[in-house]
């Protein structure tokens, strides 16, 4: 019975465990091969990675010549990972409701590389054209960021098709699949289109995702090539729109000069004919030319590295993290691996393992990125739960200023170096003039930001100019939204107001997220986090009025409150296991709560908490006593009024800034939990104001590990509005639960909340 145990737990709390894949993959022979532009690795044989190789350079040159411009310089490198095939590649591809993606290749952009992975097994119409594919997404990703899903894959598989016939090159043949299914199937409405995201079912699942490629293909084809290509300008002018921060309706009927329903016309009209033309230029040197390739064997450490820094960039760190300790065990001196788990360690608050790890790979490292954590790890040593520090050892405090120092020789650009090594000073007492114009460099970078202001204000109150301090300490409280910076700030005014220069410690206002543990600053007014590039730039509403408007969606405060109980019915699904398993969900203000899922041929779980603790009981198993994180989960999941008073649950949260869920603008909460519970992130929808996405730290059937919880199918009932389909991505399964019934003020037997005794 206690793998019965195991699911009734994954399906009542919000869950994920990430595998450890270990795949023959590992183990095989890896090769790398650097050309003028590329940089591959793979286990598909040398023979396999030379062709890769050059064919990718070919492409490059022929691409950037068809569009008539210079092949950006990027600072941002780019490595290209070959799996022999499928099987191989599964492991590493991104994950979709808790099992990998239904993909042929991906394109993953990071701030200290770029990754493109794909397999070399045959079942394209042409064995490159998933690295050409993946290729598109490179140039897109620096030309075009704001390209809709449905373009950036439309002009993927356009160019796709790159041939080299006779000295030509031929690119937008028809693709044979595409309109078979075109014309067999309804095409989606536009609306419908351009919604679907990196999350949804049409992008991801097996039989609904060829509608979606097929028609962004059709439809990128037209606009290219249709009516002797006379809208191709029109898509730049599009993609300027949308940048702008146009919607894209409006941005789409600008550019084009018409509307949906005319486009799906002309879009049926272009596919009925079936008059695909062909793009033709002749270019003179094929494949066979790019031959001046330096090829190397990689070592089994080597290769344990950019597997585990693949799967890191993708967003499985647990997966990625005995990869690089198994490339450590192999090989002690791998600095690369040092380096990506001294970033973990960073994000995981274990700042003496990282301070190890990056110290090792700093001896001999040209990474900005490395030399900034290294010494981002080291400030972090005495410093209190908030931040503040009293002082610095001095061998530390120059060793810090000498990483700093390195990491803007490397990156004169990359503001964050500037902002911790003006930090560095102000808590030694040392080099404060100097430190004012590191303060100011890193504003002319990122204007706008209130922390710099803060920290300036910091230096101004230890060279006791008051005046100096004021200024900048009442600019960063007219620019800061989120109320514990205006604390900090607040109360420094209050000093430099009272004439008190007399600082005992001093706050450090350099975010772990800025500070690489999760991201760093890529361009002015973002922040790099993960698989999101955070918006900071502009006018950004408090997080108080987030959450405000998060009640406003939901109905209101007398719309919440004029309920005391509520009973949802519906079913549950785990895919590949069961489906259509009943559900029922009772709720009794203020913080009673029960789950009962009977899950045919295994029995009924249930989970429950009175208010004062929590169980739970699988089948007619003796009901068991939840413990630490697993009931604190619970309690608050069980509070009613939630959504009226979040600070009873979570009494730390501020606005990270906007970032993108798919097409759709989100402001994005970061919650600290009552108690040591890790951070949690919620996404309410920009528009809606609703919430679309939860991640964070929950228990699992195997233990505790990341979730990611997608909310959809708000339904307003008796005045409020509840999801109606709730997505528990796990990494090796996924939970659906999908509601059809919703009643409140039911009266109930409370008795049903306690922890039944066993007889």
């Amino acid at each position: 019975m206690k793998s019965q145990r195991r699911i009734a737990s994954s399906l009542v709390c919000v869950l994920l465990f990430a595998v450890m894949v270990r795949p023959a993959a590992a183990t095989d022979t890896w090769v790398s091969v650097r050309t003028a532009n590329l940089f591959i690795v793979g286990n598909a044989g040398e023979r396999d990675l030379r062709q890769v190789a050059a064919w990718l350079e070919l492409f490059h040159h022929v691409f950037y010549r068809l569009l008539s411009q210079p092949a950006p310089n990027s600072s941002v490198p780019t490595t290209v990972v070959v799996f022999k095939s499928d099987s191989d590649f599964q492991p590493f591809k991104p994950l979709y409701q808790g099992r990998p993606a239904n993909v042929a290749g991906y394109f993953q952009p990071g701030t200290d590389v770029n990754y493109i992975a794909f397999s070399a097994e045959a079942g394209n119409s042409s064995p490159f054209s998933a690295a050409f594919h993946e290729y598109v997404h490179l140039h897109l990703n620096d030309s075009a960021p704001h390209a809709p899903l449905w373009l950036n894959e439309g002009l993927a598989e356009y160019y796709s098709t790159f041939e080299f016939v006779n000295g030509d090159v031929l690119i937008g043949a028809p693709i044979g699949s595409y309109l078979r299914l075109l014309r067999r199937d309804e095409l989606l409405p536009l609306e419908t289109l351009f919604a679907i995201d990196h999350s949804s079912a049409h992008y991801n699942e097996r039989d609904k995702q060829g509608i979606f490629y097929a028609q962004s293909w059709a439809l990128a084809h037209y606009l290219m090539l249709g009516n002797s290509g006379r809208r191709q300008p029109q898509i730049a002018d599009f993609l300027n729109r949308l940048s702008a921060g146009l919607s894209v309706e409006n941005s789409f009927a600008s550019a084009f000069g018409t509307d949906f329903r005319t486009m799906e016309r002309e879009l049926a009209e272009y596919i009925r004919a079936g008059s695909f033309p062909v793009q033709r230029a002749s270019f003179g040197a094929g494949p066979n030319s790019y031959s001046g390739a330096e090829v190397a064997r990689l070592s089994e450490a080597e290769a344990m590295f950019y597997l585990g820094d693949l799967l890191a960039h993708i967003g499985q760190p647990d997966a990625a993290e005995k990869y690089f300790q198994d490339a450590i065990t192999l090989d002690p001196a791998q600095k690369d691996a040092h380096a990506a788990l001294g970033l973990l360690r960073i994000r995981q608050g274990r700042f003496a393992d990282a301070k190890k790890h990056l110290q090792r790979a700093a001896v001999t490292s040209q990474n900005h990125l490395v030399h900034y954590n290294y010494a981002y790890a080291l400030s972090r040593e005495g410093m209190d739960a908030d931040r503040s520090v009293k002082s610095y050892a001095p061998e530390t405090a120059q060793a810090m200023r000498t990483h700093l120092r390195k990491a803007i020789q490397l990156a004169p650009n990359f503001a964050p170096a500037y902002q911790l090594l003006a930090f560095v000073n102000l808590v030694m007492d040392e080099q404060l003039e100097e430190s004012i114009g590191y303060v100011k460099r890193a504003q002319s970078l990122l204007p706008g930001r209130p922390e710099l202001n803060i920290l300036l204000g910091q230096i101004y109150l230890r060279q006791r100019d008051l005046d100096s301090a004021r200024r900048a300490l009442e600019s960063a409280i007219r620019q800061i939204t989120d109320a514990e910076l205006r604390a900090i700030a607040r109360s420094l005014l209050d000093q430099a107001e009272a004439g008190d220069v007399q600082v005992s410690q001093f706050r450090s206002t350099v975010s772990a997220t800025v500070a690489g543990a999760g991201g760093t600053i890529v361009e002015t007014g973002r922040v790099k986090s993960g698989e999101f590039e955070i918006d900071i730039s502009g006018p950004m509403p408090t997080v108080e009025q987030v959450l405000e408007k998060y009640v406003e969606a939901l109905g209101g405060r007398a719309a919440l409150g004029k309920f005391d109980s509520r009973l949802l019915k519906g079913k549950v699904d785990i895919p590949g296991e069961f489906r259509g398993a009943a559900l029922e969900i009772y709720a009794k203000a203020p913080n009673k709560f029960l789950t009962v899922i009977n899950v045919p041929g295994m029995g009924v779980f249930r989970q429950g908490s009175n208010g004062g603790g929590g169980w739970a009981q699988a089948s007619n198993d003796a009901a068991r006593k939840l413990t630490g994180a697993e009931v604190s989960e619970l309690q608050r999941g069980s509070s009613f009024y939630a959504p009226l008073s979040p600070p009873a649950n979570y009494p730390k949260m501020k606005l990270l800034g906007k970032v993108k869920i798919g097409y759709r603008d989100a402001f994005l909460v970061e919650a600290m939990a009552v108690g040591r519970e890790p951070s949690e992130r919620f996404f309410f929808d920009a528009q809606s104001r609703l919430l679309i996405r939860r991640d964070g730290m929950h228990s699992s059937i195997r233990g505790r590990g990341n979730a990611v919880i997608y909310f959809d199918e708000w339904t307003e009932v008796d005045g409020v509005k509840l999801p109606f389909r709730v997505t528990q991505a796990f990494s090796n399964h996924a939970v659906v639960f999908m509601f059809e019934e919703v009643k409140y003020n039911v009266p109930f037997n409370e008795q049903i909340f306690n922890q039944p005794v066993t007889k």
